[in-house]
Order: C-alpha cells, then sequence, then structure tokens
C-alpha cells in the first residue's frame, strides 16, 4: 500500500505563489519522484550496449488551463544504434523500447547483417524480442521510493517556503 502525507500543507503554501515560481516547485518535485522510476528502469534495461539506457528522459508538462502537473518518464525518438527495419530505415529507441516491453516479432535486424538475401526460420526467430516488461517491473519496484523521495522533497519545499515568509 502507498501512502502520501503532507499534500495539503504543499498545497496551502503553493496558493500565494506566483503561477511561475509553481511551475517550478512542481517541477522539482515531479523530477525527485521521477527519479527512482527513471533508475530502476535503467537498472532493469535489456540493451546491453547501453543506448537504451542512456535515452531515457524525464519530461514535466502542467496541464493547460487547469492545475494538473505530470511528469512523463520514456525514452526518446533517436535512432537506436544497430537496429534497422527491414528496409534499412532506422528504429527509434521508444519504438526499441515498446518492443522489449511487450515483445515482437519486428523483423528487426538488431546486428551489423542488412544484407537483404532471404531469412530463414531461424533467423527470424532470432530478430524476435520476448516480452521483458521492463519498465512496469521497474514502476513497481520503485512506487513506494518514488512517493518517498517526492515527500521528502515536499517538506523541503515547504520549510523553504515557510522561510521565506
Amino acid at each position: 500500500m502507498l501512502n502520501v502525507t503532507g499534500l495539503s500543507e504543499l498545497q496551502t503554501a503553493l496558493t500565494d505563489l506566483v503561477p511561475r515560481k509553481v511551475r517550478s516547485l512542481m517541477d522539482e518535485l515531479l523530477r525527485a519522484g521521477a527519479e527512482p522510476i527513471k533508475a530502476a528502469i535503467a537498472a532493469n534495461c535489456p540493451d546491453d550496449e547501453g543506448a537504451l539506457c542512456d535515452a531515457l528522459v524525464i519530461s514535466v508538462r502542467k496541464t493547460r488551463g487547469a492545475d494538473e502537473f505530470t511528469a512523463q518518464i520514456g525514452f526518446n525518438d533517436e535512432p537506436h544504434p544497430g537496429s534497422t527495419f527491414a528496409g534499412g530505415r532506422p528504429a527509434s529507441n521508444s519504438f526499441i523500447a515498446l518492443c522489449f516491453e511487450f515483445g515482437a516479432r519486428t523483423g528487426l535486424t538488431l546486428r551489423s547483417d542488412r544484407s537483404r538475401k532471404k531469412k530463414g526460420a531461424a533467423e527470424h526467430a532470432a530478430d524476435s524480442i520476448p516480452a521483458l516488461h521492463f519498465t512496469a517491473r521497474a514502476f513497481t519496484e520503485a512506487a513506494q521510493p518514488a512517493l518517498d523521495a517526492m515527500t521528502a522533497k515536499a517538506a523541503e519545499i515547504i520549510a523553504k517556503l515557510d522561510g521565506g515568509k
């Protein structure tokens, strides 16, 4: 069970601030909570070369016209080194991450062999990616540490705001 305390105190402390300052503090708070999840995803990342782990990013956004913020942890859309579709077009990091998460019969060549010769059944099987659910596992493992990090950051922000009055 996940337990979060101190949110009402944070809400009270944020009501008197300028919107730009609120955005900055919420960015800080959500990034603090996203870091343990990002670290868990990187630890579970199936990519041997580390390119997929390096492609992990955290983005924080405010919903337009609402007092709502979201943090997203995901993979960028840069080309993944050495991964191409059958036609030679590079596969993005986000696509490769989805393949590792849910599994795929991609037809991707995850090695340097880009020849167009016909592939046998064994070669097609080697191109398939089994479902690893590495991001789902990471979120489950890191949910409580993420909430703890957010709670600690919220306490730090409240102390800073109370000291500034």
